[in-house]
């Protein structure tokens, strides 16, 4: 399961301080994704403990595993179209797909028309 999902499943569970590590660990993924536990608690101000409770809450039983639920997030952005029906609001169609997929640089824009030419 994807991080997301697994902080969406137990989000109203969440203590608001648990609420802004997530904000925090969700926005800076990349930046995360290279540091080791202790690292992660330092740059996020509380104790490993508290990282330890919160990947406990997600049902994640150690920071191996939370490293690799992101770096799995990060392959899905990486491969074309994994995910993509996730991005999109309501029923896909032709339109919406394809413009989620020049949103996220997959396809180039289509060339704009000039009009009166």
């Amino acid at each position: 399961m994807r991080l997301e999902a697994r902080v969406n499943a137990v989000y109203d569970q969440l203590t608001a301080n648990e609420r802004e590590l997530v904000s925090h660990i969700l926005q800076e993924k990349q930046q995360v994704r290279g540091m080791n536990s202790t690292q992660l608690a330092q740059h996020l101000h509380v104790s490993r403990t508290t990282l330890v409770r919160f990947w406990k809450k997600l049902g994640v039983q150690s920071y191996a595993e939370f490293r690799l639920l992101l770096q799995q997030d990060q392959r899905e952005l990486d491969a074309p179209g994994v995910e993509l029906a996730d991005s999109l609001c309501g029923p896909p169609s032709e339109s919406g797909i394809a413009q989620e997929l020049v949103r996220r640089h997959i396809l180039p824009a289509p060339p704009q028309t000039q009009k009166g030419a």
